[in-house]
């Protein structure tokens, strides 16, 4: 092994430490998700994450309004964690293509 790649292994070692640092505590198993609002939701192993809603037992209900319970495609998620905060448009104009209206001076 070269001083490169050992520093390389040394620093792909550490990142990816850091990167499950960061992520701890952001998701969390499915038992423990709140029944009855809406959640991101993501499967082990999955590169995307959804929107779905724990119903009562162990059912799931995606956003698009498939359940675990009467869908045999749709998986039950296996980590969750609250939705964003919704993105503030205070200052904003309804109208995207007219800028807000500012007092003058």
């Amino acid at each position: 092994m070269t001083d490169t790649s050992i520093l390389d292994a040394a620093i792909a070692f550490h990142a990816r430490a850091l990167i499950s640092k960061l992520l701890e505590g952001m998701w969390q198993p499915s038992d423990t998700a709140p029944r009855g609002q809406w959640l991101l939701t993501c499967r082990e192993g999955e590169t995307y994450s959804t929107i779905a809603m724990r119903g009562f037992g162990d059912e799931w209900i995606s956003s698009s309004g498939h359940t675990t319970v009467t869908s045999h495609t749709y998986l039950p998620p296996t980590h969750w964690q609250p939705l964003p905060a919704p993105i503030s448009t205070k200052g904003y104009s309804h109208d995207q293509r007219h800028p807000p209206h500012r007092p003058a001076d």
